[in-house]
């Protein structure tokens, strides 16, 4: 357990540049690095390739069943969220 912790702050590293400001020692800041937002430049893009594949499904969805299977996944998320599994 402590090898993958001590992976994830490494990893965490590669994509966060933490710094302060001289003038204010209290504050810490982050920033992002440029492998960071080229990740969250490939995941913004994942976004809009699914949106654009889906989107013939869900224009024939009335909005009203839409709403309610976000009502049912925000339910089941906030149950698997419980479980703590």
């Amino acid at each position: 357990m402590k090898q993958l912790v001590k992976l994830q702050k490494t990893q965490v590293k590669k994509l966060i540049k933490v710094y302060q400001d001289p003038d204010d020692k209290k504050e810490i800041y982050f920033k992002l690095t440029e492998k960071s937002i080229a990740v969250d430049t490939k995941h913004r893009k994942l976004h809009e390739d699914f949106y654009q594949r889906d989107k013939q499904v869900f224009k024939h969805v009335p909005e009203s069943t839409l709403d309610d299977m976000l009502a049912f996944l925000t339910t089941y998320n906030a149950y698997m969220d419980s479980l703590k599994m």
